[in-house]
C-alpha cells in the first residue's frame, strides 16, 4: 500500500510542479511583454522629444505640411500606373469614352509589341510598359483627332501616344486618314 500511496503522491506533486511552472511562464511572458511595450513607448517619446525640442513651432508645422504634400504626391504617382490584370479593360473603356465624347469611332483595339524604332528607356522599378494599337474609322476631322490625342495624353492612369501616321484626304481640307495608333500604357 505504501508504494501505491507513494506513486500517487509523486504524480500529484509532479502535476502541481508542472502547473506552477506553467503559471510562472505565462506570468513571466506577460510581464516581459508589458515591460518591452513600455520601454519601446518611452524610447519613441524620448526620440520625438529630442527632435522636437530642437525645433520651434513653425518648423514643426512646416514639416507636417511637407509630409502631407508628399503624401498627396505619392497617391498621385500611384494613380499614374494601372494594374496589369485590368489595364486592357480600363484602357479600352477610357479610349471608347473619349472617342464617343469627341464623335469619332474606334474600329479595332488590340495589344501589340513595342515598336522597333523606339529606344529603350531606363526601366523604372515595378513599372512595365504595355502597348496597345487602335484603329480609327477614317476619315477623321483634324480638330477631333487633336482633341482625342489631348484626351489620351492627359488621361490618368497615364497613356502615351508613341506612334501616329496620317495622310491628307483629297477634297476634305479639315480631315485626315489615320493609320493605326500605338499607345503606351504603364502597369505594375
Amino acid at each position: 500500500m505504501k508504494k501505491n500511496n507513494s506513486a500517487a503522491s509523486l504524480r500529484i506533486l509532479l502535476l502541481t510542479i508542472v502547473i506552477l511552472l506553467s503559471v510562472a511562464m505565462v506570468g513571466g511572458f506577460f510581464f516581459a511583454s508589458n515591460w518591452l511595450s513600455n520601454s519601446a513607448s518611452e524610447s519613441k517619446t524620448k526620440s520625438y522629444t529630442t527632435v522636437s525640442s530642437n525645433l520651434d513651432t513653425s518648423e514643426i508645422i512646416n514639416l507636417q505640411e511637407d509630409v502631407f504634400s508628399h503624401r498627396i504626391a505619392s497617391v498621385n504617382a500611384t494613380n499614374l500606373i494601372m494594374s496589369k490584370k485590368s489595364f486592357e479593360t480600363k484602357t479600352h473603356q477610357d479610349l471608347n469614352k473619349y472617342a464617343t465624347d469627341i464623335g469619332i469611332s474606334i474600329t479595332n483595339f488590340s495589344l501589340t509589341q513595342k515598336p522597333s524604332y523606339m529606344t529603350t528607356d531606363v526601366p523604372v522599378s515595378g513599372v512595365e510598359p504595355q502597348f496597345i494599337s487602335i484603329t480609327l474609322e477614317n476619315p477623321v476631322g483634324f480638330a477631333k483627332l487633336f482633341q482625342f490625342i489631348q484626351a489620351i495624353e492627359s488621361n490618368t492612369p497615364k497613356m502615351k501616344l508613341t506612334s501616329i501616321n496620317m495622310d491628307s484626304v483629297s477634297r476634305q481640307n479639315d480631315s485626315v486618314s489615320v493609320k493605326p495608333i500605338i499607345i503606351e500604357v504603364y502597369t505594375d
